[in-house]
Order: structure tokens, then sequence, then C-alpha cells
């Protein structure tokens, strides 16, 4: 049952639109989560060849993250989205018509990938930081649970099943080519918005002196490093992605079919019931109180790395379907928490750089994991690693014991500090006046 507080968002004209867009969009990428791999498979029969395809998407990602923040900071948040959107409908819709014509090639699907992922690094800390120009502050956790609510859905339930029906049925060119419109939907979405503003800079933050990307990102990374909230909160969200998180990816298919015994469709039914894990986070009823927000993280991803143990020790599919619900979860719970509190207290001039760096030290861990990952099955086997994955998970959830890592009003230095960076020069030039101007 969706809140009040969700109700209130949704009477926000441009919030509603930025929804239906985002949801579509996600419909559309859980249909490309299936397509990919499968025609991959399909053209090379080559599992290496399927891991640089979906991996090409992440490492361009985070390659480009960074660059991609300060952008979203110097520019419209709403035309950086609808810019990508634009991009990747024609970029995966090129490659439907070729399949359409029997002119299907791997290196078209590994180019989309790297589409895919330059133009992430610049939609996702815009579509991260834009919520401060659609919705007042004390909304930002409904708004980001009614995301959640719609991305759980359809990336992770709605859209799987739908790429493989059609992939099945009438081929991939078909899926690809939903993909496309998806994303050129989600773009007139965007457009149809009217009157967006960017939130006005709060007091000391009307302008932050640099000159170059360099520099914009030289003070969104020093903004993080002097707040122990911010900066060990997202080193520790970068250890559980590493142990845990992302390897999820390749041991979860592993325990199911290789120590379960499940079928491929147990597998995907697993996939889709797991998602009621977010639909529940989404619904469920959080503290408005932001103090409460880092441990409400911690509870969140605490829970999911349990849940990857119960995985690791379940004796059946019914056992593991009930860890993936409890997984989902876990993370949107996290995740809905970590967003709202990034929106609420970082201010709107540096939410572009602040998100990418956020996003980037998520991402950056997921090729190193799922080789470690790979490794620890060949010599201890996948139920073992597993729990061991989860086990981490948990306990990279103990920087909340830090009081200073729970207040998000703490600067590190006091009101003394000041943050200095290097320049293009030799010559170091202070980014901010004090810590005073940066809180």
């Amino acid at each position: 049952m969706i809140d009040k507080d969700a109700h209130l968002a949704l009477r926000h004209r441009n919030f509603s639109l930025f929804l239906l867009a985002q949801t579509i969009s996600f419909l559309g990428n859980g249909v490309f989560l299936v397509a990919l791999p499968l025609e991959v498979l399909r053209l090379t029969d080559d599992p290496l060849v399927v891991a640089m395809a979906v991996g090409a998407d992440t490492l361009v990602t985070v390659v480009f993250m960074l660059i991609g923040g300060a952008f979203v900071d110097r520019l419209s948040r709403r035309v950086v989205m609808i810019t990508t959107n634009v991009i990747c409908g024609l970029a995966i819709g090129l490659v439907s018509v070729m399949n359409a014509v029997g002119q299907a090639h791997v290196w078209a699907l590994v180019g989309v990938a790297f589409v895919f992922g330059l133009a992430d690094a610049f939609f996702l800390p815009a579509s991260t930081a834009i919520m401060r120009d659609l919705l007042p502050a004390n909304l930002m956790v409904a708004g980001n649970s009614l995301v959640t609510l719609g991305r759980t859905a359809t990336l992770f339930v709605a859209g799987p099943v739908l790429g493989g029906i059609i992939v099945v049925a009438i081929g991939p060119a078909w899926a690809f080519g939903l993909d496309a419109l998806s994303f050129l939907i989600g773009a007139v979405g965007l457009l149809a918005m009217r009157g967006v503003k960017r939130t006005a800079p709060e007091a000391g933050h009307e302008a932050d002196g640099a000159t170059s990307v360099r520099e914009e990102i030289s003070i969104g990374l020093a903004y993080s490093r002097y707040r122990p909230w911010l900066w060990w909160n997202m080193m520790a969200v970068g250890v559980a992605s590493f142990v845990g998180f992302i390897p999820l990816a390749l041991l979860a298919p592993l325990l199911l079919r290789d120590v379960l015994h499940a079928s491929p469709v147990a597998y995907g039914i697993n996939v889709a019931v797991s998602g009621i894990g977010g639909v529940a986070a989404a619904v469920l009823k959080k503290s408005r109180d932001p103090k409460l927000r880092v441990p409400a993280v911690w509870i969140g991803f605490g829970a999911s790395g349990l849940a990857v143990v119960l995985l690791a020790v379940s004796p059946n599919i019914v056992v593991a379907t009930v860890a993936g619900v409890a997984y989902l979860f876990g993370v949107s719970y996290g995740n809905i928490n970590w967003f709202a509190l990034i929106q609420e207290q970082v201010p709107t001039s540096l939410q572009g750089r602040v998100s990418s760096l956020d996003w980037m030290i998520s991402l950056l861990p997921g090729p190193f994991g799922l080789a470690v990952a790979a490794m620890a099955v060949d010599v201890v086997g996948v139920r073992w690693t597993m729990a061991a994955s989860g086990i981490l998970m948990v306990l990279a959830g103990s920087v909340v014991l830090n009081r200073k890592v729970r207040d998000y009003t703490y600067v590190r230095g006091g009101a003394k500090a000041e943050v200095e960076f290097e320049t293009d020069g030799a010559e170091k030039t202070p980014a901010v006046a004090s810590a005073a101007n940066l809180g």
C-alpha cells in the first residue's frame, strides 16, 4: 500500500512524468538484459564473449563516471537524460534493424553495450541529482521508493519475463526494438516536463570557483572526503559490492543450476519472485528523520548479507527463492534510504559529482569481485564462497558503529577545515573557503 508521502509525490506533475519515463525505460532494459546474452551465445556460443558484451557496459561507465558527474552539475539534468535516452534508443534501434535484415554481428552488440555504458556515466548521476529539482526534500524517501518500485517491477520481473518470451516467440530483433522504443518513449516523457528549474544553490554554494572539469571533480572528491558519512559509507558499500552484491550475479545461477539442479524455468521463477522483496521495500513506510537514514541503510544491506548466507545453505529451490526475496528487500531498502540521504543533504550544486562518485565506487569492484568469486568457487565450491560473501557483506556494515559515520552533520576538521586540490598548474588553490561553507 502506497503511503501518504508517495501520494503527495505523485501530485507533482514533473516527478510523475519522470517516474513514468524511468519505469518504461527500465522495462526495455529488463528485456535487453535477457536478449543480449542469448543473442551473443547464438552468434558465438562463447561464454567469454558473453562476459565481454555484458561487462563492457560497466567498464565504460566506471571510466567516465566522474566526468559525467561534473557535466551533470554544469548542464540541465533533464537535457542530459533526454540526450542519453535518444542516443541509446538510436543505437539499439540500429542493432534491431540489423538483426531484422539478417546482418546480426557480435561487434554491434558489444558496441551498443559500450554506448549504454557511456550513456549511464551521465544518466545515472543525472537521474539521482534531478530529484532535488522535482520534489521537496521531505518527499525524497517517498520519491525514491516509487522509483525503486517501478524499477523492481519492470527491470527484475516483467522485463526479463517479457524478454524471454519475445526472444523465443518472435526473435531478438523485436526484443531489441522494444528496448529502443522504451528509450524513445522515456525521452518523450522527459520532454513533456514543464518548468523544471535547477534548485537554487544553498548559502555558500552559489559557485565553487572551478573553471575546468578537473577542478570540479576535485571539489566533489574533497567535499565527500571531508564528510565521514559520505566517504566511509561509500567505501563500505564498495567493499560489499566487491564481496557480495556483484559476485552474486555469478554465484546465484551456479548454485541453482549446479547444486540445487533447478531447471531454467525454475531459475526464471526464482528471479521473478525475488522481485517481490524490492516491491515490499518500496511500499514499506520509512522514517522521515535523516538521523536514522544511515542505520537504515545498513539494516537493509546487512539483511541482504544474511539472505545470501541463507541462500548458500538452501536445501532446495523453495528456500532459495525465499532467500532471494529477502535479499532484494534488503538491497532495495538500503538503496532507498541512501539515495534519499544524498539528495536531502548534499548541496544541489554538488549533487551530480557526489552521485557520480557514489556510483563509481559501487560499480568499480564489479569485474574484480566476479573474478575472485570465480576462483573461490573452483577452490572451495559455490556454497562456501557464497556463505563467505554474505558474512563479509554483513561485516562491511560495521562502519555504522562509528558515530561520525552515522552523523551527516559532522565535517572532518571542523569549521576551520580547508579543502585543497591540485590545479592544472603546480599551485594549490583552495576549493572552498571553510568547512562551514561545505555543510
